[in-house]
């Protein structure tokens, strides 16, 4: 697979899943009661952060041709770049790695207020993280043209 295709495949996983999540959600709190949306959802949000630090370490390693091992080292560098702001990094660090425990570790004890947070207020940031890596991709593009 070409690496633009990566990029592009990778992408369109995480808006999928992002898509899957306000689809199931649906801004109501009843669906994440409801114990199999939550599992969509928690699922799906675990698809998003996982896919999301394998998009940021290939384009760290194989665009870039940087060094990280870690999910924080790799959006660090996107930080670093200035690919993705700052914040946006602080983010998606948080998020990427409570959802490595959630799913690592304590999948039946997720705090329900803690999730409806996350999708509420947090799940955009996957969105923006999306748009800006495809940005910074077709920017690699035209310029190799």
């Amino acid at each position: 697979m070409k690496k633009e295709d990566f990029i592009r495949s990778k992408v369109k996983s995480i808006e999928k899943c992002v898509k899957r999540v306000r689809e199931v959600y649906d801004e109501d709190l009843m669906n994440l009661i409801d114990q199999t949306k939550q599992d969509s959802i928690i699922l799906n949000m675990q698809r998003i952060s996982e896919t999301s630090v394998e998009l940021a370490l290939f384009v760290v390693t194989e665009k870039l041709s940087e060094q990280a091992t870690t999910r924080s080292e790799a959006l660090d560098v996107l930080g670093e770049k200035k690919i993705l702001p700052i914040e946006l990094v602080t983010v998606l660090k948080t998020i990427t790695n409570g959802f490595k425990h959630i799913a690592l570790y304590d999948y039946e004890s997720i705090n329900l207020d803690i999730l409806k947070s996350i999708v509420n207020r947090y799940l955009d940031n996957f969105s923006t993280f999306t748009k800006l890596i495809s940005e910074y991709e077709n920017e690699g593009a035209v310029s190799q043209e």
